[in-house]
C-alpha cells in the first residue's frame, strides 16, 4: 500500500494497482459463497431446534408440518449435487492457484538445486 505524502493516516492509503473487475468478481463469488452456505446451514440448525422443541411438546398439525417442509427445503437446497460441485471446484481451483503462486515466491527467495545431496 501506498501512503501519500504529508500524512499516515489509514483514510490516506490506497491501493499500488488499481483494482480489476475480475479481482472484485473472485473475492465477491468467494464472499457469496461463504455467506449463501454459512446462512443456510444457520437456519437449517435454527429450524432443527425449534422443529425439536415442538415435537418435544407433542404438538401435532401446523407447526410441526410447516417446520418439516421448511427443513426439507432448506436440506434439499444445501445438498444441491451441483451447487456443492461446483462451490468445491470454485475452492479447489482457488487452493490450486494460490499454492502455485507460493511456490512461485518461494523459488525466486531460496531457490533449491536441481540436484539433491546423496
Amino acid at each position: 500500500l501506498d501512503r501519500s505524502e504529508g500524512g499516515s493516516s489509514p483514510s490516506t492509503v490506497s491501493p499500488v494497482l488499481p483494482i480489476k473487475f475480475v479481482t472484485h468478481c473472485f473475492f465477491l463469488t468467494h464472499k457469496c459463497i461463504l455467506l449463501g452456505i454459512t446462512q443456510t446451514i444457520h437456519l437449517f440448525n435454527d429450524l432443527l431446534r425449534a422443529y425439536s422443541r415442538v415435537r418435544r411438546m407433542n404438538v401435532l398439525g401446523g407447526p410441526v408440518r410447516l417446520l418439516q417442509s421448511q427443513i426439507l427445503g432448506i436440506k434439499a437446497h444445501a445438498t444441491h449435487p451441483q451447487l456443492l460441485e461446483l462451490c468445491l471446484t470454485f475452492y479447489t481451483a482457488t487452493s490450486i492457484w494460490l499454492v502455485e503462486l507460493v511456490k512461485q515466491d518461494r523459488q525466486e527467495l531460496f531457490p533449491l538445486p536441481q540436484q539433491t545431496p546423496a
